[in-house]
């Protein structure tokens, strides 16, 4: 796998649990906007009340997220990755439809893709009875694989996940994902806000975008580079620094 890394990245084991932290701005606060936010908790009078509040936040964050999405792919696709995270092996299926979603990993097999933010959907492919290209807005699906490797040697989205030009997935939990000569592992920490991002880019590849989380790079099984994301860009961790640590705790 040739993963160009634009020179700052990071990577961790294979039952890693890396860490990372990145705060995220996702708009100046609206001063007037915080005083009705005050009021309206004052006056909420039931659970219900909180509840409605609750998810009116929810969606302003949803719909806050899904907008700088795509003004950082748009940044890429007009100015490059430059020193962003890259797996240019994995590209955009232009036959798949551009969307975003969040995958979280299973303990069973497969991962979960779960609609979280505003424009997210899952496809539904029904090809055995011939329906293709339905898209769930709600809710959640499993899917055996984000990914498949093709007879030309390429890397491309399955049709169970948005996969065309300028697709956004989200990770949460650790995701493995195929590389060329070896397996790569996507391992999200972040919250909601904070989650581990990649984008398919036409002639860039597969972009890290923001969040929090790390990125595992196995050769043969064994962990051979570990890179640390977070504020947007990724930093490889010293292995040997890292090993020698671990045995003087």
């Amino acid at each position: 796998m040739r993963t160009s890394l634009n020179r700052s990245l990071p990577v961790t084991t294979v039952a890693l649990v890396l860490s990372i932290s990145q705060p995220l701005l996702l708009w100046a606060a609206d001063p007037q906007e915080d005083d009705q936010f005050s009021r309206e908790l004052q006056t909420a009078k039931t659970a219900k009340d909180v509840q409605d509040l609750v998810d009116k936040t929810s969606q302003r964050l949803g719909r806050a997220i899904a907008k700088l999405e795509h003004l950082l792919v748009e940044n890429i696709r007009t100015n490059g990755a430059g020193g962003r995270f890259v797996i240019p092996e994995i590209t955009p299926d232009q036959k798949l439809a551009k969307g975003s979603l969040t995958l979280r990993e299973n303990p069973k097999g497969g991962v979960m893709g779960v609609v979280e933010n505003s424009g997210d959907s899952v496809p539904i492919n029904l090809g055995e009875i011939g329906i293709r290209g339905l898209q769930a807005t709600s809710g959640s699906r499993w899917i055996p694989n984000v990914f498949s490797k093709r007879d030309d040697g390429t890397i491309k989205p399955t049709n169970d996940v948005p996969g065309g030009d300028g697709s956004v997935h989200r990770y949460s939990g650790m995701v493995p994902v195929p590389g060329q000569d070896d397996h790569i592992l996507l391992v999200g920490e972040g919250e909601r806000s904070e989650r581990l991002t990649f984008a398919l880019v036409e002639d860039v590849g597969y972009v890290y975008l923001r969040g929090k989380g790390k990125i595992g790079i196995l050769k043969d099984g064994k962990l051979s580079k570990l890179f640390q994301c977070e504020d947007g860009s990724c930093r490889e961790v010293d292995l040997a620094e890292k090993k020698k640590d671990k045995e003087g705790e």
